[in-house]
């Protein structure tokens, strides 16, 4: 991008018509706090400016896609700031909508892990890619967390039984299965060459046609602002609660998993 603009949590490359967005905090396993959040919202203010620009590539590094909540950000936030947790649901989940609702065509390509909120980033995209390593999985529960604001998305991708199964078993689902699901729309490890192809056709639509086409699908399901603020409640008010937090702390502090038995 032009405008000398520097990100610290994503890394942005201009190609021939086409952005590369990648999620690059590796040693978080690109986790999701309000940083990344706010880069990203930042990132589309200017690429939505740029008409030279039709697609949006969002990738992560090093074997991961996203994680989803970065969960040490969240306690550490929290305890300087209670509205921390609602703050977060609401820049994510206005993220989603924006990607789902952008003039310019969003793909996720997805290696390895795809976990949690990084499953809803996946779902909000126009397009999923995944290479044959990608798994996707709502790990959620295991936390006593709710995949509140993925779960409208994943459901318009691939039907509320399969997001009701995801949800409650927390198993990974292979990059395979979830292109069978409709949850990936190809597995490939050459995501230029789709691009290329989508490219072709992209560029022979006004910007304006592509918005009105996601305004009225959008109008077509059941993802409202009403919902928007269900799922919002659902997860900030989890994040408030005790038990909850306890456990997250443990994990952040001490690695202790909520499902690990210790002695007092």
């Amino acid at each position: 991008m032009e405008n000398g603009k520097s990100y610290t949590t994503i890394s942005l490359r201009s190609l021939a018509g086409w952005l590369r967005v990648t999620l690059d905090r590796p040693l978080q396993r690109n986790s999701l706090n309000a940083t990344v959040l706010h880069e990203m919202h930042s990132m589309l203010d200017d690429i939505e400016q740029d008409p030279s620009c039709r697609i949006i590539l969002i990738e992560g590094r090093e074997g991961f896609f996203c994680t989803g909540m970065d969960l040490k950000s969240i306690v550490e936030e929290s305890e300087a700031d209670t509205d921390a947790g609602k703050e977060f649901c609401e820049l994510f989940m206005h993220l989603l909508k924006r990607i789902s609702t952008s003039p310019k065509i969003v793909v996720a390509f997805t290696d390895g892990a795809v976990m949690a909120g990084g499953v809803g980033v996946a779902a909000a995209c126009d397009f999923v890619l995944a290479t044959s390593r990608a798994k996707f999985n709502l790990s959620e529960l295991l936390w006593g967390l709710l995949p509140s604001m993925v779960i409208p998305y994943l459901i318009r991708r691939i039907g509320y039984q399969r997001a009701y199964t995801m949800t409650l078993s927390t198993l990974p689902v292979s990059a395979e299965q979830a292109c069978g699901w409709g949850l990936v729309d190809e597995v490939t490890d050459r995501p230029e060459e789709y691009i290329h192809k989508l490219f072709q056709r992209v560029v022979k639509m006004e910007e304006g046609s592509i918005k009105n086409a996601k305004e009225y699908f959008r109008k077509m399901w059941l993802i409202s602002d009403s919902m928007e603020q269900t799922a919002i409640a659902a997860t900030s008010g989890l994040l408030q609660q005790g038990n909850v937090m306890q456990a997250l702390y443990n994990y952040v502090r001490h690695d202790r998993f909520p499902w690990e038995k210790h002695d007092h």
